[in-house]
């Protein structure tokens, strides 16, 4: 599996709510391109509330204006399923010697769930390792770590690279994994937002609704976020 690699034009505009996590992960670009070194983020939420779409919006504002190269992998075992080390961070490696480079891992329990492996876990050792490293030196402030996985070692500096994980599954990883990270914590929406969303994805299909059917459809999905999408394509194919 390849990486994609996104400079897409993502705003966090795009995302209704989640002022909170908003505001923590634009105050941390902020630092972050000022050369500051603090813990990278891991972002955090049930499905549906917009994980994706912060986690692109982050990398893109990092990135803004050529200041990095914004790779993202929509799927954690696109990265475990790699060959080796070597091959896995080759990429990166040429991308930093023109700019930063931030790495998003999306589903990122993928890495550790072997109940959705698409291949045996053969290979996610060396991937853990950097992670487990670089998070552990960006806790501590320290500008660089050279990370080692058998007879290979690869040069993490603060400045260069910067990784970013999203999951709905952060209890996949274990407590020691876990404390590394600056957690962000997004929130299922309320009913405000709902609506706001629901409304949204109704214009965005073209489909006529009234007051009513957006109330009805907004409790439905007040615990499952996720339904939103279901719900309006199936009132797509429908229509």
């Amino acid at each position: 599996a390849e990486l994609t690699k996104k400079n897409e034009k993502m705003h966090y505009n795009h995302i209704i709510g989640q002022k909170t996590a908003i505001s923590k992960l634009t105050t941390k670009a902020t630092v972050y391109r000022k050369g500051i070194v603090t813990a990278q983020p891991a972002i955090l939420a049930p499905y549906g509330c917009g994980k994706s779409t912060i986690t692109k919006a982050f990398g893109a504002q990092i990135c803004a204006d050529g200041a990095g190269e914004f790779f993202y992998y929509e799927k954690g075992n696109q990265l475990r399923i790699q060959e080796d080390f070597a091959s896995a961070v080759g990429l990166w490696r040429h991308a930093m010697k023109f700019r930063p480079v931030v790495v998003a891992i999306d589903e990122a329990h993928l890495i550790v769930d072997k109940q959705q492996a698409e291949k045996p876990i053969t290979a996610s050792g060396w991937l853990l390792s950097i992670l487990m490293q670089s998070a552990l030196a960006a806790q501590q402030g320290k500008k660089s770590a050279v990370i080692e996985y058998g007879e290979t070692s690869f040069l993490w500096e603060a400045e260069k690279m910067l990784f970013v994980l999203a999951t709905n599954y952060w209890e996949k990883f274990d407590e020691a994994f876990r404390s590394r990270w600056d957690q962000v914590q997004l929130e299922i929406p309320n009913k405000k937002e709902l609506l706001q969303i629901l409304a949204l994805k109704l214009n965005e299909r073209e489909l006529r609704y009234n007051e009513e059917t957006v109330s009805v459809l907004a409790n439905v999905c007040s615990e499952s976020p996720r339904l939103i999408d279901t719900l309006t394509s199936n009132l797509s194919d429908k229509a």
